[in-house]
């Protein structure tokens, strides 16, 4: 059986539990509560990503315990794990990831918002400049309400909405934002929020499916009903062939292996998308409910066995998350 290091799984316990069946999972994480969770599994207390010690850890474990593959669920693990793959390599560890460059995009907004553009792809738009801002503004090429968020933050973390000028100067202000400390000295702190226009229609989630040599295989489309702190709380799963075509183009444009979470809003029949994160999102579970299992074809495409794309189930249902407990 195939080892594979699963790095800052959270809640995602039903995803460890899903890759248990077809690897022989551990697990990674700076945080001694999250690795109490998953504690029936071999497990190694992570240094902090942007630390000197980061990467030798990480390695020493890997060659330890001979794992032959290794993941994370967290966005900024993925831009370090991808700008050091050649020392996983090196360590005989494969990441199931993507290039550094698309992790990077992924991360950062506002380059995020150009690359989409260049592409065609549709996005809300998107500004770092206030004073280009507030010409667009002024001339009515965007409206308030807007939504801030930090450029390199992550879910709903610093988000906030202003609805007039007056908000605007507010936020501007007294708002703070931060920036990860692994991507080297800040060019200029002016330039750490964005500003996005706020569309208002039905949200979406996307799983976009690669195999192991980055290619598209199939896509998940589930559309949000409830919504609590930046998670989908209920969803339907639908079919929707112009997202699968979105999902199509994202995957080559982002050339990612395994899961990557998509978040598109459909307005007028325009698909806007509003982020990526490639890797395993909360979303996933509803996938999984639907007879998407993402652990099982990498176990297949890495084991060079035919796989016929899985389908998507159970169209039409609606599914809602619910809490339980364990003890750590």
């Amino acid at each position: 059986m195939e080892k594979i290091l699963v790095l800052s799984p959270g809640r995602q316990r039903y995803l460890i539990d899903l890759f248990k069946v077809y690897f022989e999972v551990y697990i990674g994480d700076n945080n001694d509560l999250i690795l109490e969770t998953y504690k029936e599994f071999t497990s190694l207390k992570m240094p902090l990503y942007g630390s000197e010690e980061y990467m030798d850890v990480l390695t020493s474990f890997i060659c330890e315990h001979e794992i032959n593959y290794v993941l994370t669920l967290s966005d900024i693990e993925v831009v370090v794990l991808s700008g050091n793959e050649v020392l996983l390599e090196n360590a005989g560890c494969h990441l199931i990831g993507l290039p550094y460059d698309k992790a990077l995009l992924c991360l950062d907004k506002y380059l995020f918002y150009e690359y989409l553009i260049t592409n065609g792809i549709y996005t809300p738009l998107t500004y770092i400049e206030v004073d280009k801002l507030q010409t667009d503004l002024k001339a009515g090429r965007i409206h308030y309400p807007l939504i801030i968020k930090n450029r390199w933050g992550m879910g709903s973390k610093g988000l906030a909405v202003v609805h007039s000028e007056d908000d605007l100067k507010n936020y501007n202000n007294t708002g703070q934002a931060s920036f990860p400390s692994f991507l080297g000295a800040v060019k200029n702190p002016d330039l750490n929020v964005v500003y996005q226009e706020m569309l208002f229609s039905d949200e979406y989630g996307m799983d976009i499916i690669n195999d192991l040599d980055r290619k598209y295989r199939l896509c998940v489309v589930k559309k949000k009903l409830e919504m609590r702190g930046g998670e989908t709380d209920v969803a339907e799963m639908v079919c929707f062939p112009e997202a699968e075509i979105l999902a199509e183009k994202l995957s080559f444009l982002f050339q990612h292996q395994g899961n990557m979470d998509c978040d598109f809003l459909n307005v007028e029949g325009k698909l806007y998308v509003i982020d990526v994160n490639p890797r395993f999102g909360g979303g996933y579970i509803f996938s999984e409910a639907a007879g998407v299992n993402v652990p099982a074809l990498l176990h297949a495409w890495i084991n060079h066995e035919y796989v016929d794309c899985q389908r998507v189930q159970c169209l039409g249902k609606r599914y809602r998350k619910i809490t339980s407990l364990i003890e750590i």
